[in-house]
């Protein structure tokens, strides 16, 4: 990340939910965060995909309420 001006993450895990348990996307954020401090960044750009399908078996309560509630409040700015 040396000499570099922002740090673009774009992952994500196949499968996961509400009801599956992952760890993907805090482990490296660790390590992503650590990087960044150790080379004074201080952009980040996070980009998901979560919100854009509805996932087979999951309840329409999350699909229809709590995923549009949740997104609407995510897509911000800040500098």
């Amino acid at each position: 990340m040396e000499g570099k001006d922002a740090v673009l993450s774009c992952l994500g895990a196949h499968g996961t939910s509400v009801f599956r348990h992952t760890t993907l996307y805090s482990e490296s954020m660790k390590a992503i965060s650590s990087a960044m401090e150790k080379n004074n960044l201080n952009r980040l750009v996070c980009v998901t995909s979560w919100g854009t399908q509805k996932e087979p078996g999951n309840p329409k309560l999350l699909e229809w309420f709590l995923k549009p509630l949740v997104m609407a409040g995510s897509f911000t700015i800040w500098d």
